[in-house]
């Protein structure tokens, strides 16, 4: 409620001074604004608001998708495509990561080869930090470009309050790398456009490509209003040359997809994603209806659990929900916001100043979401509209901006460009942006409390098997009764052999006794997590 009242008295004030507006303050702060010292200070800024929201040095992955990339990146960090078998599978599977033949995360290549530098580094978090610092830059910088400094800053501001970006940048997630590229194509574009240097075309598509390897449909849906802009400028030009040079450099990077599937299931056809999902979930794929084929390994009971709200959410994603589906998924985007009611309000009016550029940005936005709604998903589980969010950020200001501008005396309006682009309303924007900005505060403060709680799950249970006094264990992991199935305590690793302690499941006196006889070097230790306790493994003896 505090940050409603205060984005609500920003706004007020912000229309008391574009009706005063002068053109000696705005200037003064569009060049501040203007100057590549701000763009650094604003890429800080996201960083350290990310890492705060993060709530850790050193956060641990606390989802399934997180884990299989932090997985995936450690194996390449370590030279290779793919890690060797564990000796019975059975007792390491984890949600989306083959441990059959091979072990290696189901995902696209392209997040985890970039999460691969700072796992190399020494710190796993560091390449989301700095994406997402390459982010938060870049929304200024296009912002900047399209409307100046003022409604950059308030772009910003408003995209870090959007809840969902707070929900989900503090992440190992792909999306934070497909967010870069988004933005960062569209930077390469609009240089590209004006200047028409062929590195900056060349640029494009290694972004483009770097961002299809990452996420396939997220990229192409990017792609297409972008590629319409290219050809239509090439064709303009006739730059045909440095067209195909673009496409050599394109070509090149999505060439990375056939080799990954080739080490990684030995046919450069079949995809890691496409095997995960003949072996486990067959159903989890696109389309509307629930498809009955049956996997074909068995599942852990956690792995029955997941798949069970998935399977029900496939189940009622039929073509006649699609309509309500729609309008969930997208009024969930700032459902959230304390004053989300003002967003919407921002939101209308950007749309009144809607050009070409902007435009484009927009049909991406559009066609992103469109594009999802081929998934079954909770109408919460808004990541897969990430990379839209920026989009949302600048129309919101830029309505804050039209709306301003449409209170300015008519004299005011006499300077050479739209109104709500005019450098005069420099203050009325720096105020607005002051006044959203507690919003971002707040968002990020909600998300820093739920990263800690996670934490302290992982933290604790890895506190217990830090105690284990042996220099080699196995640790059989029992879950509760109430275990979160989204969560896992069971660890692949690029190489068992070098692991002090193997973590895997509990799957029974005979069967553990399978394990045992294989790792005979290794001090076996129960872990029940109903018990929240750790013990030297006996069989049938639950730990104290």
């Amino acid at each position: 409620m505090t940050a409603t009242l205060v984005a609500l008295g920003g706004l007020l004030l912000a229309g008391l001074l574009a009706r005063r507006a002068g053109a000696g303050a705005g200037t003064a702060i569009n060049a501040m604004l203007g100057s590549r010292l701000t763009v650094a200070l604003v890429a800080a800024l996201t960083l350290a608001m990310t890492a705060w929201s993060w709530g850790s040095v050193t956060p641990p992955a606390t989802v399934h998708d997180e884990t299989a990339y932090l997985l995936q990146a450690r194996i390449f960090a370590a030279g290779h495509w793919t890690a060797p078998a564990p000796p019975i599978p059975a007792f390491w599977e984890q949600a989306h990561v083959l441990v059959q033949p091979v072990v290696a995360a189901k995902y696209f290549p392209g997040h985890s080869l970039l999460l691969a530098l700072g796992v190399l580094a020494g710190w796993p978090a560091l390449l989301p930090l700095l994406l997402q610092a390459l982010t938060g830059a870049l929304v200024f910088v296009l912002a900047r470009r399209t409307a100046g400094g003022a409604v950059a800053l308030l772009s910003w501001v408003l995209w870090l309050a959007l809840p969902s970006v707070r929900m989900f940048v503090p992440s190992y997630l792909s999306e934070v790398t497909t967010a870069a590229c988004w933005l960062a194509g569209w930077y390469c574009l609009l240089r590209w456009r004006e200047g028409g240097r062929t590195v900056w075309l060349v640029a494009l598509a290694l972004v483009t490509g770097w961002g299809a390897i990452t996420r396939p449909l997220t990229m192409l849906v990017w792609a297409i209003p972008a590629g319409i802009v290219v050809l239509a400028s090439v064709a303009r030009g006739g730059r045909w040359r440095s067209l195909g040079g673009a496409l050599v450099a394109g070509v090149a990077v999505l060439a990375i997809v056939p080799l990954w599937s080739a080490r990684t299931t030995g046919s450069w056809r079949e995809t890691p994603l496409a095997e995960y999902t003949a072996q486990y979930m067959p159903w989890d794929v696109p389309g509307l209806g629930l498809d009955g084929t049956a996997p074909s390994r068995a599942l852990t009971p956690d792995l029955r659990e997941l798949s069970a709200g998935f399977r029900e959410m496939h189940a009622q994603h039929t073509a006649r929900a699609l309509p309500a589906t729609l309008v969930q998924r997208v009024a969930a985007t700032i459902a959230d916001a304390p004053a989300r009611y003002l967003l919407m309000a921002c939101l209308l009016a950007g749309l009144l100043t809607l050009d070409a550029v902007s435009g484009v940005a927009l049909a991406s936005a559009v066609l992103l979401v469109l594009a999802y709604l081929s998934y079954a998903t909770s109408p919460m589980w808004l990541v897969y509209h990430y990379e839209a969010l920026a989009v949302l950020g600048f129309l919101a200001a830029a309505g804050v901006a039209r709306a301003c501008a449409a209170l300015m005396p008519a004299r005011a309006a006499r300077d050479g460009v739209l109104r709500w682009r005019s450098v005069r309303l420099g203050p009325a924007l720096l105020v607005a942006s002051l006044g959203f900005l507690p919003m971002a505060l707040a968002s990020a403060g909600a998300r820093r409390d739920y990263h800690l709680k996670n934490a302290r799950y992982f933290d604790f249970f890895g506190g217990l098997v830090a105690l284990i006094p042996e220099s080699r264990a196995l640790v059989f992991v029992k879950y509760g009764r109430h275990h979160i199935p989204d969560a896992s305590l069971v660890e692949n690793s690029p190489d068992l052999s070098r692991e002090r302690v193997w973590m895997v499941y509990d799957r029974g006196d005979a069967e553990n006794a399978r394990l045992m006889a294989i790792a005979p070097g290794r001090a076996a230790y129960l872990l029940d997590e109903d018990a929240m306790a750790i013990a030297k493994y006996r069989p049938g003896v639950p730990p104290r």
